[in-house]
């Protein structure tokens, strides 16, 4: 089971990337190697393989590590690496004794775990809150206090601006956040909820 991330770990997360940094590969290894390692090993229940498939993550990770600008971009991109690669594994280990509609019930199966969903939540989180804090100060600002249950008034006062160029503004900052989570396909109602439960846990 996966250990419950420090109250920071977001924060954290959030803080801007680079990839000169001293030892910032070692520190990525370390901090993610055991939690990959046991994600891993939900799916293909071999310690092995398990090694290998996360071995092959970093590795990836490496040549591709100037692309990234946030510690929350990298997890997100590590846990899906390691998910469609043991997947891809499963796949074609389990293709000798099933045939196609079998190994599709199967994966479905797989695929409504508790370990998997806690993942795919910590990684939605993940790039919600990348990309709330690609919003400029004032949006994101918007935002947050809006999710947290400041009325309009509330926050166009505390930030000395009218009613209606809030709303504008803010009109903008969820179209852009549709469009930045749109590989998760989430309608508008969708992500408003799960950016409240972000904030929450963040605030408990």
């Amino acid at each position: 089971m996966l250990k419950k991330a420090p109250d920071n770990q977001a924060k954290t997360d959030s803080q801007e990337f680079s990839y000169d940094q001293p030892d910032v590969f070692d520190r990525l290894f370390d901090r993610h190697y055991t939690s990959l390692w046991s994600f891993a090993f939900h799916y293909v229940k071999d310690k092995d393989i398990a090694e290998d498939l996360v071995q092959e993550a970093f590795i990836q990770l490496w040549d591709h590590l100037k692309g990234f600008d946030s510690f929350a971009a990298i997890r997100v991109y590590l846990f899906r690496n390691v998910r469609n690669a043991a997947l891809d594994y499963l796949r074609h280990d389990k293709v000798r004794n099933r045939n196609s509609t079998e190994l599709n019930v199967w994966l479905q199966n797989e695929l409504r775990e508790p370990l998997e969903r806690k993942i795919i939540e910590e990684e939605v989180f993940g790039s919600m809150y990348d990309a709330i804090y690609k919003l400029p100060e004032q949006t994101r600002k918007i935002v947050l206090l809006t999710l947290k249950g400041v009325s309009n008034p509330q926050i166009a006062e505390q930030l000395k601006i009218s009613v209606n160029t809030l709303k504008t503004l803010k009109k903008r900052a969820y179209q852009y956040l549709r469009n930045e989570l749109g590989p998760y396909r989430f309608t508008l109602l969708n992500w408003i909820f799960l950016l409240r439960k972000l904030i929450k846990r963040n605030n408990n």
